[in-house]
This record gives structure tokens, sequence and C-alpha cells, in this order.
């Protein structure tokens, strides 16, 4: 049942099993891409975080050295 209409196939069980395989490999690649993609933004996520530490610290320094001056 889909979007509550059902649906007939005729086919043969091979078919069938086909079917879900080729389903099933597909969603394993699909799974395999998202997880290197979600890898990817959390090193780029961890990259960011370094470099906004890194700028709120060089900010501080010149707030400092501005307010010796």
């Amino acid at each position: 049942m889909i979007n509550r209409e059902n649906y007939y196939f005729n086919s043969s069980a091979s078919k069938i099993i086909q079917l879900l395989l080729s389903t099933y490999e597909y969603i394993s690649q699909k799974n395999e891409e998202f997880r290197r993609l979600n890898n990817e933004l959390l090193s780029i996520q961890e990259e960011l975080h370094n470099k906004n530490a890194e700028l709120k610290r060089v900010n501080e320094q010149r707030n400092y050295f501005f307010s010796m001056a």
C-alpha cells in the first residue's frame, strides 16, 4: 500500500527478489555515501570550530592592544 492505494504486480518470485536485492544494494550505496559526507561535515565543523577559536584569540589580542593605546 502506497499513499493508501493498493498496487498489484504480476511478476515471478525471482524478479521480485532481484528488485529487492537491487533496492538493498542501492540503499547500501547511498548509506555509505551519507556516512562519508557526514564524516566530511564533522571534519569541516571541527575545522570551523578551531578557526573560530583562533579568531576569538586574535580579536582579544587586538582589543587588548588597542586598549593600551
